[in-house]
């Protein structure tokens, strides 16, 4: 069956003379197009804090084609969590979409908790 397969293959936060953004890759790893879609960053403070959420959409993504995409950062950016990804068809209707650095966020996890908790000045989990 012929289908769009949105895949985020890599993000990061990057900064240079007081500008940040995060930046990343989403690729259409399937063989149908991708109509549009959309990311969203949530900032967070140097405690991990919640400091606002980004929307950053982006538009048609063909079969094989990698799109960049860049978040811009009002401030400075201390830490993100990209905390949606989702990618629509021509009709509006939802495609599974694929976060390929999951795995790698979710198995830092405990360390990112800890980095937070001593910013926090708490030392219990």
């Amino acid at each position: 069956m012929a289908e769009a397969k949105p895949h985020l293959l890599f993000h990061m936060g990057v900064g240079a003379n007081g500008q940040f953004a995060v930046k990343g890759t989403i690729q259409n790893q399937g063989d149908r197009p991708v109509d549009h879609g959309y990311v969203v960053v949530s900032m967070r403070d140097k405690g991990c804090r919640s400091i606002g959420d980004q929307l950053q959409t982006f538009g048609n993504v063909m079969p094989g084609q990698k799109l960049p995409f860049e978040v811009p950062v009002d401030g400075k950016l201390f830490s993100y969590r990209l905390s949606a990804f989702k990618a629509f068809d021509d009709m509006g209707y939802e495609l599974p979409a694929t976060d390929d650095t999951l795995k790698i966020i979710q198995a830092r996890e405990k360390e990112d908790r800890a980095v937070c908790r001593k910013e926090r000045g708490r030392t219990s989990e």
